[in-house]
């Protein structure tokens, strides 16, 4: 029925729902993926915003990852407890979630030290593609660019290593 590692069991299951934007209720934290594409670092920063508490995340549903079965294996179970929101224009759901007094980080390599920012109450974090990293109709709707400082001579870290950092720092 199936190819690769299944250890000997196979479930068929439903397609995943996707929730709306009008599905955000009195969340004070949102992480919003700005075209993510690998489904590893999807799962992992599904798995990363369950043990933080951040109980949304919103994808645009073109040019970006979806729930699949990688990504519900990669989360661990932690699918069942974040609700992902999938939007036709992430521009537009930032836009949607300002008006409603949201704040919006987004991760670049020259923002402002992480540390030393003074988070708002309710706040969006917005990790970019792996290559690429924000788009710039996201860059243009950031109130605060954050970076974590590196000192080796590697300039990045992963997607789903940045997000985790500051994820936890923000919260």
């Amino acid at each position: 029925m199936v190819k690769g590692n299944h250890q000997g069991i196979v479930i068929d299951v439903e397609e995943y729902s996707y929730y709306s934007i009008e599905d955000i209720q009195n969340e004070n934290f949102i992480v919003a993926l700005d075209h993510l594409e690998d489904v590893h670092n999807f799962g992992a920063i599904i798995r990363t915003c369950e043990a933080a508490g951040v109980k949304i995340i919103i994808i645009p549903k073109d040019r970006s990852v979806h729930v699949n079965d990688v990504v519900m294996k990669t989360s661990c179970g932690a699918l069942d407890r974040v609700k992902i929101v999938q939007v036709t224009n992430l521009a537009d759901a930032l836009k949607h979630l300002q008006n409603q007094n949201y704040f919006v980080y987004s991760a670049f390599m020259n923002g402002k030290d992480y540390r030393k920012v003074n988070y708002a109450d309710k706040k969006i974090l917005v990790i970019g593609n792996e290559g690429k990293g924000i788009s710039r109709i996201v860059e243009n709707l950031t109130d605060e660019k954050v970076s974590i400082p590196m000192e080796g001579k590697i300039n990045s870290l992963n997607a789903s290593v940045a997000a985790g950092i500051l994820i936890f720092n923000m919260n």
